[in-house]
């Protein structure tokens, strides 16, 4: 579900299923580049952390760490922002302020050099008038933002 750059060139591939005793994990892939040349993939040990039961539905990389949208493994839950530091041993903490509300985010990115983030909610669930967004002609379906300054 997530896919970040880190700092020394590698990925970091989040998932939002399975959770590992209750956490979420996340895998480093050590090399990216030579995977593009067709070399086999390499990966790093699994880090796996607490979403407070949630899996990883989006993952950015921001200056001081991640930004973490994190969401249920399947449709019903709540969605919340975590700051990580991306360091295994520290534990992910809860944004203050970023209300996600009935937001079902399923993206998030930086905009560069604006000190915002764009989170993007997928809606296709949502019913009004007693029909879900995803079943309505193209031109009424819809999808909500929400801006998120740092």
């Amino acid at each position: 579900e997530g896919l970040a750059d880190t700092a020394d060139g590698q990925l970091l591939i989040g998932f939002r299923n399975p959770l590992r005793e209750g956490r979420a994990l996340l895998v480093p892939l050590l090399n990216p580049d030579e995977l593009l040349r067709g070399e086999a993939a390499r990966f790093g040990a699994p880090i796996a952390v607490d979403l407070g039961g949630r899996g990883v539905r989006s993952i950015e990389r921001v200056a001081d760490g991640y930004l973490i949208v994190a969401g249920p493994v399947a449709d019903a839950g709540d969605f919340v922002l975590f700051r990580w530091s991306g360091r295994a041993v520290d534990a992910p903490q809860r944004l203050p302020g970023a209300e996600l509300k009935d937001l079902r985010p399923e993206a998030l990115f930086a905009w560069p050099g604006s000190g915002e983030w764009q989170l993007l909610s997928d809606d296709g669930g949502i019913e009004t008038e007693g029909v879900a967004c995803k079943d309505r002609p193209p031109g009424r379906q819809a999808f909500r933002s929400l801006d998120v300054a740092r």
